[in-house]
């Protein structure tokens, strides 16, 4: 999962294949040598989202059956043949997650490694942005000049694997458990802040100081608008939610807000974030269009199209073959993309084959809210925090980018949900919490 995102997010056949590949073996492996009584666990936690998934994979490989007098529903059966793979990949995270993370360490490591992914990507895409060496990590980069974009080719699929990331470290820093300290005074409170300046939390915050700056370095619009907006979202429904609401996790979230946005932000040019949210949609005299028009015409084609294979969809990953038929004559750009994960996900799949999909993903949103609400290590608080959080930017993103498209950010957003499902399952010792 670390190096995962840093051959162009994993957005090329043979480094996703790769991959599921080793996914497919590390299966293999745990059916070979996992004990049938930790097998059975597993099912009796994720049961729910297990056949979800199942389902899932099921209508994926139905689209590609050629029915007698009708054919396949693909319209592209070895386009959908590929996406099927990839589906199974995820699926196979999932399974893998499921089945592993049967402690709170082990979450714990998970959810570090995934941080520790998205701190590289923003130190790496903030030196090339701010020293003027414009590479990827292993070709010189021809698209995105001037802005951060890691080892992505787009910045907005860097800003939303940033974004989950960062997610990821403010649960880790809600569910740390901080020094205890020892003795009165004075010499207690600068032995308790030379531990903090010192120890794992600081370390932590540092992270996400440089993953804020990696975040504004990319001028996302969405990738910035989505990091704020569902860091305050997460925080209000904490101040409901977490009755009551612990004195450090009050300090924490105002933290984040006034340092991040108020000192690191507007140091590495936040404003130019702002104004390209206030420019959105605007009139160009001189081009005569608006800002962003060809999105929003791809968006409205692609609704048209859906509505032509509403129930069934056109076959996943079809739509790069099936939108010429819809294509404006006025847009000029070439799109293998819809830009709305929502309607080319409808548009491939319809009502029917998004049933289960969207089950399994609203299934780990009410098990993260039931673990913020009922449990009582710190940790699951607060990973469930994360995972409402990432969960929320996503959805967010999904309107205007394709982000789940781009294995890196899929897999990462599958093993979120893993964390979420395991943020309410997996058991902890009563009254122990667990330090990151």
């Amino acid at each position: 999962m670390f190096t995962l995102p840093l051959l162009w997010g994993g957005n090329r056949n043979p480094v996703w294949l790769a991959y599921a590949s080793l996914t497919f073996l590390l299966l293999t492996v745990a059916a070979l040598t996992v004990s049938q009584e930790q097998w059975q666990r597993c099912w009796q936690r994720y049961r729910n989202a297990l056949i979800m998934l199942a389902a899932w994979l099921a209508f994926n490989v139905l689209q590609l059956i050629p029915w007698p007098g009708v054919g396949a529903i693909s319209r592209d059966v070895f386009a959908s043949a590929l996406t099927t793979v990839q589906s199974c990949f995820y699926a196979g995270l999932f399974l893998l997650a499921a089945l592993l993370l049967t402690r709170p360490g082990r979450l714990r490591w998970l959810a570090l490694t995934m941080l520790l992914a998205g701190f590289a990507q923003a130190m790496f895409g903030s030196l090339m942005t701010l020293s003027d060496v414009e590479w990827l990590l292993l070709e010189p980069k021809t698209y995105g000049i001037g802005y951060a974009t890691g080892t992505f080719v787009n910045r907005n699929h860097f800003a939303g694997l940033l974004v989950t990331c960062l997610a990821l470290g403010v649960g880790l820093l809600l569910g740390h458990t901080g020094p205890r300290g020892g003795g009165e005074g004075l010499s207690r409170r600068a032995r308790d802040l030379l531990r903090w300046m010192l120890g794992p939390a600081m370390r932590l915050r540092l992270m996400l100081v440089v993953m804020v700056i990696g975040l504004v370095l990319s001028r996302s619009r969405m990738g910035n608008s989505a990091f704020f907006a569902t860091l305050l979202v997460t925080a209000l429904l904490a101040l409901i939610v977490m009755r009551p609401l612990p004195r450090k996790v009050l300090v924490l979230l105002s933290t984040l807000l006034i340092i991040d946005i108020a000192l690191v932000g507007t140091w590495f040019g936040f404003e130019q974030v702002v104004d390209r949210l206030q420019g959105t949609g605007q009139y160009n005299e001189i081009a005569r269009v608006s800002a962003d028009s060809d999105r929003l015409n791809i968006s409205a084609e692609t609704w048209r199209a859906a509505k032509d294979f509403l129930w069934l969809g056109s076959g996943g990953g079809t739509f790069e073959q099936l939108f010429p038929a819809y294509r404006p004559v006025d847009l000029r750009k070439f799109f293998d993309h819809a830009h709305n994960d929502y309607l080319e996900f409808l548009l491939e799949y319809g009502v029917v084959g998004l049933v289960p999909l969207v089950g399994w993903i609203v299934g780990a949103l009410l098990s993260a809210f039931r673990a913020m609400r009922q449990r009582r290590n710190v940790l699951m608080k607060g990973l469930s925090f994360s995972v409402l959080m990432a969960m929320l930017a996503c959805a967010m993103q999904a309107t205007v980018d394709f982000n789940l498209r781009i294995p890196a950010c899929a897999a990462y957003l599958t093993l979120v949900l893993a964390l979420g499902y395991a943020a309410e399952r997996v058991p902890t010792m009563s009254g122990k919490t667990v330090k990151i």
